[in-house]
């Protein structure tokens, strides 16, 4: 007779989903952080900081005079795709002189997304350029020409992600 009160504990191997490294880039205005935003599935860090009047100056915020605030460093968030694999989201500064923080953010990404204004197109170019040049795979986004719709477009656009990962 066994004198065990309960029978030897199976080991379970439960492995964390695989990390997928995401980068969100584009031009100054763009939705970068807006989408990453939409997308994630935790409340994203961000590093906004108001726009000064010599940043506004320097950053070319013609096309979007109604921004008070800019990505100084990175947006990031995640959303988990199924039990083996999870998204991590890391939006880029728009700004030109932003863009030495570029290589260490594309440093073990699987790809990009590049979100373009379709008013600004010229804009999107150094955001795929640098990718081609890095030899790293990257799609395109549009977001819609004017602020409410491209706040809206992107946000369904995360709601599209999250429907589709959530099956």
């Amino acid at each position: 007779m066994d004198s065990k009160p309960f029978a030897e504990p199976v080991a379970v191997t439960v492995r964390p989903p695989a990390p997928v490294k995401i980068v969100i880039a584009g031009g100054f205005g763009v939705g970068k952080t807006t989408a990453v935003s939409a997308i994630s599935e935790i409340r994203p860090l961000t590093t906004e900081a108001a726009i000064t009047s010599v940043a506004a100056g320097i950053d070319r915020t013609g096309h979007v005079p109604s921004k008070t605030r800019t990505t100084v460093a990175l947006d990031f968030g995640c959303i988990t795709i199924d039990e083996d694999v999870k998204l991590y989201l890391f939006g880029t500064p728009g700004q030109d002189r932003f863009g030495f923080m570029w290589r260490d953010l594309v440093v073990g990404a699987l790809g990009a997304l590049v979100i373009v204004d379709t008013r600004r197109l010229d804009d999107c170019y150094p955001a795929v350029d640098y990718f081609e040049k890095a030899g790293l795979p990257f799609v395109i986004g549009s977001t819609s020409s004017t602020a409410r719709s491209r706040t809206s477009s992107t946000t369904s656009a995360g709601h599209w992600l999250s429907a589709k990962t959530s099956r």
